[in-house]
């Protein structure tokens, strides 16, 4: 077995590996959990179920590259359908279920011991407001005996004190992040990007994955409960960075929405090829830096030259030309053309 799919018991769940289904249409309904736990998910988070009706518009998720625009709203399905219906049906596949609840405690105090009679693993506190994750959080320990999880989101001015909270709170977890927004976004097709009125809705995928990184980092750093890392995690590469923040647990949601329930496979191959985690990078070069072209790698095919606003790479003589006092480190031309290398100048 590799460190991935080892049995585990993390923020008080027993799960069999460490890849979750975070909260989104995967967790929509009994069956499409039993679907993602069957596809080798440890477990899978519910969509936020609230008391308040959460139908979303007519078009709600638009793919832009490997990132995602939503207006889609929490759980559609009544608290009463979930209890009586997709939970039982959830666990009688065997399925390990986080129920998300949200957004409010009053939410919380009403929903939670319901989904705690009808079987969940675990209860996700999920809020777009800073001032009610903490109360959340104390009303799920008040009224279960569940792990309690609380997901953080970028979006609140103080995450990292009110991560803190949680954790006083009782808080088993902590999930991070939630999607980034609010955003806008639409194009010049004949339908709407986002059927929400201006086209406001929330990003997710790859672009919120630095954002994601950075926030698992600041709470490894401070606290000590397990962390869930979400966020931007596409493949392989963003589980190991992931990793290397601090995160125990990893959720996926858009990269399934891209390339179906099947990427875990793919993802957890690529895990097995004998990846080194990537390290945090030492101090940047501050100094002067040498512009080095293998000349029988260099084609002086001049898109490094187009590309460069600092004038230190140009075409003369139809062979490219370097000004080594031009450079500002940027980095950029060594990404794209691997005859080229900056060194630093001792």
């Amino acid at each position: 077995m590799s460190w991935f799919d080892t049995p585990c018991t993390l923020g008080g769940v027993s799960l069999n590996g460490r890849f979750i289904v975070e909260s989104g249409p995967f967790g929509h309904s009994g069956a499409s959990i039993a679907a993602c736990m069957k596809a080798g998910f440890s477990a899978v988070s519910t969509e936020t179920i609230s008391m308040t009706d959460g139908t979303s518009p007519w078009w709600n998720i638009y793919r832009a590259g490997d990132s995602l625009y939503n207006c889609s709203k929490w759980s559609d399905i009544p608290l009463a359908q979930w209890i009586e219906q997709e939970i039982p049906f959830a666990k009688a596949n065997h399925a390990v279920v986080i129920a998300t609840v949200g957004h409010t405690r009053q939410d919380m105090e009403e929903i939670a011991p319901q989904l705690e009679r009808c079987g969940v693993d675990a209860i996700k506190a999920c809020t777009y407001h800073a001032d009610e994750i903490v109360e959340m959080v104390c009303a799920a320990k008040r009224l279960t005996r569940l792990p309690v999880w609380a997901k953080i989101s970028a979006n609140w001015p103080d995450f990292l004190p009110l991560a803190r909270e949680c954790q006083k709170a009782g808080a088993d977890a902590l999930v991070a992040i939630d999607t980034l927004g609010p955003v806008s976004y639409w194009t010049c097709e004949e339908r709407p990007a986002l059927g929400s009125s201006g086209g406001v809705g929330w990003l997710s995928g790859a672009g919120i994955h630095g954002k994601a990184l950075y926030v698992i980092q600041q709470l490894r750093a401070q606290l000590q409960l397990p962390i869930v890392g979400v966020g931007g995690i596409m493949d392989a590469d963003g589980v190991l960075r992931a990793k290397a923040a601090g995160a125990e647990l990893f959720g996926l949601c858009s990269t399934l929405l891209i390339h179906g329930l099947g990427h875990l496979e793919t993802i957890q191959q690529d895990l097995r090829k004998e990846q080194q985690p990537p390290k945090f990078p030492d101090a940047p070069w501050r100094g002067k830096v040498h512009i080095d072209v293998d000349r029988e790698q260099c084609s002086n095919c001049g898109r490094c030259a187009a590309l460069c606003g600092y004038l230190a790479l140009s075409m003369g003589e139809q062979e490219l030309q370097t000004e080594d006092a031009a450079c500002r480190r940027c980095g950029l031309c060594q990404q794209l053309c691997p005859a080229i290398h900056l060194e630093p100048v001792i």
